[in-house]
């Protein structure tokens, strides 16, 4: 419903000379949720970043990170997590 609405839920924005970039990170399947870059929000930010000079900061800030798939609520351990790589 938001996205009908409002629109994308992630965006950017340049505010004192820092660029800032909103990330939508929470993906969710039958098992629960995660979190994930969709590939859409990737082109997305690689077409956003390519228009930012080299110089300026960047910020980025997001719900769950990236790397990251939780499996258990009862503490993250390295056996309940994978790594993602990601081009970006």
């Amino acid at each position: 419903m938001y996205r009908s609405h409002i629109g994308p839920d992630y965006y950017s924005f340049i505010w004192g000379g820092v660029h800032s970039i909103g990330l939508n990170t929470v993906s969710f399947d039958d098992s629960g949720y995660y979190g994930n870059i969709d590939s859409a929000q990737l082109a997305w930010l690689k077409r956003d970043l390519a228009h930012i000079p080299v110089a300026m900061p960047v910020v980025a800030f997001n719900h769950i990170p990236p790397i990251l798939r939780f499996t258990t609520w009862t503490g993250l351990m390295e056996s309940n997590c994978e790594r993602q790589q990601s081009p970006v």
